[in-house]
């Protein structure tokens, strides 16, 4: 299931969209899978999920 988090956008991409996928957050931020997925969890990170349950 995707989750997209919203954060700062990467200093080539401002004023496009400001979402990303936490895939795209992991790669952007350097860090491991679950490390970005402990930030959603904790709610450091805003994020919202989209499609099914």
């Amino acid at each position: 299931m995707a989750h997209t988090t919203k954060c700062a956008a990467p200093e080539g991409n401002r004023g496009r969209d400001e979402w990303m996928t936490v895939i795209e957050m992991q790669e952007y931020m350097g860090a491991s899978q679950s490390k970005a997925y402990d930030l959603i969890w904790s709610g450091e990170i805003d994020s919202y999920r989209l499609g099914r349950k």
